[in-house]
């Protein structure tokens, strides 16, 4: 935490790539430190065409059988170099290697060296029925101790964001929302705090899933996908990636 209190004018925000500084008045300055980074992308209509021709030929339940989700549909293994997911790959890699970048400060205790090399671990896709969900979890990653974990959204009923809708619209006399259902979408959770009190730090956000829309997070960070009512399927394809550090890398490739 830097002392901002004299170099600040009042009103002046001040970012550090870690922490965020606001100057309130003279003789104070609010000090935010994020708990997390997500990277929100979108697709084109063009890559996501190919990746639904591509996803609609496999239904192999391939993916790992150790996978949590609790799924009547199905779960395959996605081949990340086939034609059809190219486009797709490219932009989810750069958008892989950006989110990395908005973390300067590397970690890691067990090596000297700032550099690393994103690559992917393994990726699959997830096909929901209606009941379906996948309960609180994080990702893993194969070879590297850091690693980056995405979702992104191929095909959405009509049926979840029409409930979302609904359930914000209920409110109370004072109209403020009473109720509000989370189905069929993706409610990222962390650093859960067990006291209640004025100053308790906002530790989760919900995701309504679009066609097209991907996120980029640490393979730590908790997250949990809530069931849905209707016939439709949801579509989604998820892909880890490692971030190798240079010892780390040369390891994998003597392996």
């Amino acid at each position: 935490m830097e002392r901002m209190i004299d170099t600040l004018e009042v009103g002046e925000v001040h970012n550090t790539g870690d922490d965020f500084y606001f100057k309130l008045n003279d003789h104070t300055v609010i000090n935010t430190i994020p708990a997390v980074h997500i990277l929100q992308g979108k697709m084109s209509k063009e890559i996501m065409d190919n990746v639904y021709e591509y996803l609609d030929s496999i239904n192999d339940n391939s993916a790992n059988p150790t996978l949590v989700a609790n799924i009547s549909g199905d779960q395959s293994t996605v081949n990340v170099k086939h034609p059809l997911m190219q486009g797709y790959m490219r932009q989810l890699h750069q958008s892989a290697v950006d989110f990395h970048n908005l973390h300067p400060h590397p970690q890691l205790e067990f090596t000297k060296s700032p550099e690393r090399r994103i690559e992917v671990s393994h990726s699959w896709s997830v096909k929901m029925n209606g009941g379906d969900y996948n309960p609180r979890h994080y990702h893993q990653t194969r070879n590297s101790v850091t690693g980056i974990a995405t979702v992104c959204y191929v095909k959405v009923p009509e049926s979840i964001q029409t409930d979302v809708d609904a359930s914000n619209k209920k409110v109370d006399k004072t109209g403020n929302s009473t109720y509000t259902r989370n189905e069929g979408c993706l409610d990222f959770s962390w650093n859960r705090q067990s006291m209640m009190d004025d100053y308790r730090s906002r530790d989760t956000t919900t995701v309504v899933p679009h066609v097209g829309d991907y996120y980029i997070f640490p393979k730590w960070l908790y997250h949990t996908v809530y069931p849905y009512t209707g016939s439709e399927q949801r579509w989604s394809v998820q892909t880890n990636f490692n971030v190798f550090t240079n010892e780390e890398w040369e390891m994998t490739k003597n392996a």
